[in-house]
């Protein structure tokens, strides 16, 4: 409903779903993604670091969030050091209680961002876990690595599962 109130330009109403549906799923990576590239589309970037400082202020935990705050601060050229130590911790912490399928994927999403590509292989490693957040993940390494027709064999088992989400167009570019 988000990407439909923002297509025909009605960003304020787009704003406060995307808001409402990341606010509401720790995880959904895809969801986050498209939040942010449809910000800075309306409000620039300097908008899309502020709303990533405020949003992690109220919810230091979300993880999707943390993971895109990194990739924010290095595709605007700024310092990452900060951010990187608040994921990592995160991320750290998460990982001694165990993760599931869906929270390695965002973590390997968070990974990848960063180019820690041996890590992200290590936490993607299981290539019988056919969870679709953790496929997408996958392809999305594969991507990393140049192995393109990986990646979208990849992206085309998540939509076989039944996982069509239009997050697919940013994993793809």
């Amino acid at each position: 409903m988000a990407l439909y109130f923002s297509d025909i330009g009605n960003w304020s109403h787009a704003k406060a779903l995307f808001e409402e549906a990341i606010f509401i799923d720790h995880m959904d990576f895809l969801s986050s993604i498209l939040y942010v590239e449809n910000l800075r589309a309306n409000e620039g970037d300097k908008a899309v670091l502020s709303m990533m400082e405020e949003f992690l202020q109220r919810i230091p935990s979300h993880s999707a969030m943390l993971s895109l705050h990194v990739r924010e601060l290095k595709k605007q050229g700024l310092e990452t050091k900060e951010a990187v130590a608040k994921a990592d911790a995160h991320f750290s912490r998460n990982f001694m209680r165990g993760y599931k399928a869906r929270e390695k994927a965002c973590y390997a999403f968070y990974l990848i961002a960063i180019e820690r590509i041996d890590e992200a292989k290590g936490v993607l490693s299981n290539e019988n876990i056919n969870q679709s957040a953790y496929v997408l993940a996958q392809a999305q390494l594969y991507k990393s690595l140049g192995e393109e027709e990986k990646a979208a064999q990849l992206l085309e088992k998540a939509k076989r599962q039944g996982y069509n989400h239009p997050g697919f167009v940013l994993l793809k570019e």
